[in-house]
């Protein structure tokens, strides 16, 4: 007879997953496992990985049901790695798990052949070994174009995961990695940004002289609550309300870190849909382009659009 308490035990420490082998280890004949999935006890999710009960599984239980199916020398990879470390949010309905032999991706399970790795490369949660923050970025590199991975490398950079020199680590010691090539640019590109390091408020201090030293300059809110139609209700940097001009400071470390591109961008859109103009100045513009940027600035507020 199976040892259900066995199943019971092995589905709880796997988010409601278990294989084939454990079923087997539990006393149930193959035959039996096919009586349980036509009763509903079990549901097939890959071949030779299975959820015991509800047939609408957890997020984790397809994780993890992908994980048993790759089988050794498997750990969970890329994008699904930043997922179950906090770092990144869902992208997809995709499992990327890395493996260092051939394994074959089926459906939603994508497995990605990659080196053998050490044990300090990995982190373990919820019982799976995890690509630590930079061998996941390695990973995520193979499925994100460099703007998309641009973002997501600054935010686990931000909140500290990570920093470029384990990037260049990781970088030197995967060297034939299909993704270096991308990530290395990525990692070039932020190390290069006038506002690599520096903090928003370094920026606003900056930033302030500079624009009190403007002729003509409209009168301004700074960090005011201004709501720009009934309920919706923002803090711009700078408001300009003759002009309706939304002027924000964008500093890698708050704009691209702590939110996302997207974010951003609806903004700005929103912004337009009200007929307001978003005006955005990063540190190379303060840095290396200010007369000129200076100068459209001052030529949209006194245009009053």
């Amino acid at each position: 007879m199976p040892d259900w308490n066995q199943i019971a035990k092995h589905a709880r420490e796997q988010d409601g997953a278990v294989s084939l082998a454990q079923l087997r280890g539990a006393g149930m004949s193959d035959d039996q496992v096919r009586r349980a999935c036509v009763s509903g006890q079990l549901h097939r999710r890959h071949r030779g990985a299975f959820v015991v009960g509800g047939d609408i599984p957890s997020r984790y239980a397809r994780i993890w049901a992908g994980y048993l199916a790759v089988g050794p020398d498997v750990w969970v990879d890329a994008m699904t790695a930043l997922e179950l470390l906090a770092l990144h949010e869902r992208v997809g309905e995709e499992i990327h798990l890395g493996c260092a032999t051939r394994r074959r991706s089926r459906g939603l399970l994508r497995v990605h052949e990659g080196p053998r790795v050490e044990r300090r490369h990995l982190w373990r949660k919820r019982g799976m070994l995890v690509a630590a923050p930079p061998l996941a970025l390695l990973g995520a590199s193979l499925t994100l174009d460099d703007d998309r991975l641009a973002v997501v490398v600054a935010n686990v950079v931000a909140k500290r995961k990570t920093s470029l020199p384990k990037l260049d680590q990781v970088l030197g010691e995967f060297a034939g990695h299909h993704g270096c090539p991308r990530l290395a640019r990525v990692v070039d590109a932020e190390r290069s940004d006038p506002g690599f390091g520096r903090t928003n408020a370094e920026m606003e201090a900056m930033f302030l002289p500079m624009i009190r030293a403007l002729p003509d300059l409209p009168p301004y809110l700074r960090n005011e609550r201004v709501e720009l139609e009934p309920g919706y209700v923002v803090v711009p940097d700078v408001w300009f309300p003759g002009p309706r001009v939304w002027l924000e400071l964008d500093s890698r470390t708050w704009h691209e870190r702590r939110k996302t591109m997207d974010d951003d961008r609806r903004k700005d859109q929103r912004a337009v849909a009200l007929g307001i103009v978003p005006f955005r100045i990063t540190w190379q513009h303060l840095l290396h382009e200010w007369d000129a940027v200076a100068a459209d600035l001052l030529a949209v507020l006194h245009r009053g659009i």
